[in-house]
């Protein structure tokens, strides 16, 4: 019984004797933080940045034919273009994209030797991209054409479309003619 007290005691005793663990400094502290790595200075007041969409992709040469079918993208300077109509630019590297497609509609189901191809023609096609997001549409032979710009390339993201309920879902490198249901060209 003495001994079940005296041993708590003991334990007490040494434990009192114990030195702190020596702490070894970080050396993450000597590296620089990793925004410095990527600036983004705060926009200073009144700089902002005003690009007319159409001037930039006559500016950047991409303004070509809309029965050429797919993506591209090119990256710029907010302060090194002429379409950036601001008086006060904000500097700093953005990407172009644009995307030329081709929405047809199938008017069977299933296997069959001939398939009839109906062109969407719809002035409320919603799309969505990866926080991007607009309205677009086609021309009576469903060719179409979109344009955003963003921060980062969307190559390798995938593009939403929309009509009333219905939603259509393609990415980026992939070949842009897009063959829907039926349903899809009846609501336009």
């Amino acid at each position: 019984m003495v001994f079940a007290l005296i041993l708590p005691i003991l334990g007490l005793f040494f434990s009192g004797c114990v030195t702190d663990p020596v702490i070894e400094k970080d050396d993450s502290e000597l590296l620089p933080k990793s925004q410095s790595v990527y600036t983004n200075h705060v926009p200073q007041e009144n700089q902002y940045n005003d690009i007319d969409m159409f001037s930039l992709a006559n500016e950047l040469n991409m303004s070509g034919n809309t029965k050429k079918l797919g993506y591209e993208e090119k990256i710029f300077n907010t302060c090194q273009i002429k379409s950036n109509r601001s008086p006060r630019p904000y500097c700093e590297n953005l990407y172009f994209s644009q995307l030329h497609f081709h929405l047809m509609c199938r008017d069977s189901t299933g296997t069959v030797e001939t398939v009839r191809l109906t062109p969407l023609s719809s002035n409320k096609l919603r799309w969505k991209s990866h926080g991007h997001r607009g309205l677009t549409q086609t021309n009576s032979q469903g060719f179409g054409k979109l344009d955003f710009v963003s921060k980062n390339s969307a190559l390798r993201d995938h593009l939403y479309f929309y009509i009333g309920n219905k939603i259509a879902r393609k990415s980026f490198n992939d070949y842009w003619k897009l063959i829907l249901p039926q349903a899809w060209c009846g609501e336009h």
